[in-house]
């Protein structure tokens, strides 16, 4: 089982104008700016799943469902697993090894669920 915790922007620094996140004692890697964490507080975490990856939780997405989590696990930008399955999924990932911007993918991958 991973380690959850929130992601608030004081979790967050950055180095060399990277932005890493400290999870379960190690930097990982996220692009991720503090208007996502601002706007959508209690809503977004991050988990990392015993070395299987990072998983990216949403909630607060369907309005008469609240509570319902929606998420996708990747690993070095291969999507390990997407709850409900997105079929685009795999689409996402290659624009994001292309690009190198995980911001933008997670904020598609929560546009699409």
């Amino acid at each position: 089982m991973g380690c959850l915790m929130h992601v608030y922007p004081k979790s967050i620094m950055s180095l060399n104008g990277t932005e890493w996140a400290l999870i379960h004692g190690e930097y990982i890697w996220l692009k991720v700016t503090h208007t996502l964490h601002v706007s959508h507080v209690g809503v977004f975490e991050v988990q990392v799943v015993g070395g299987e990856g990072v998983k990216f939780v949403f909630s607060k997405i369907d309005i008469q469902n609240p509570d319902n989590e929606y998420s996708f696990c990747i690993k070095l930008n291969k999507v390990l697993e997407c709850t409900p399955f997105l079929k685009d999924s795999e689409d996402f990932v290659k624009d994001l090894n292309c690009s190198n911007d995980l911001f933008m993918f997670v904020r598609i991958m929560r546009k699409r669920f």
